[in-house]
């Protein structure tokens, strides 16, 4: 199996897991204030979810180590 389906495999595995349970993920309130937004760590890989009563939206899937102020800052 090549480095990129491995990474494509991790990151749907994680997406299924975060789907069946979502209060896995945690806040991260140096990236933003909403209450609703968790993310979840997958290798090198961040992926951010917003979750409600009916179900899991995902809204992006980045590397960690983004410069996350400038994106705070820009989201601000």
């Amino acid at each position: 199996m090549t480095m990129a389906i491995e990474v494509l495999d991790r990151i749907s595995r994680a997406l299924e897991l975060i789907a069946v349970s979502p209060g896995l993920g945690h806040r991260r309130e140096d990236i933003t204030q909403l209450r609703h937004v968790y993310f979840w760590h997958v290798g090198p890989t961040l992926i951010a979810y917003q979750r409600n009563a009916y179900h899991v939206e995902v809204l992006f899937i980045e590397r960690g180590e983004k410069d996350w102020n400038a994106f705070a800052d820009r989201e601000s």
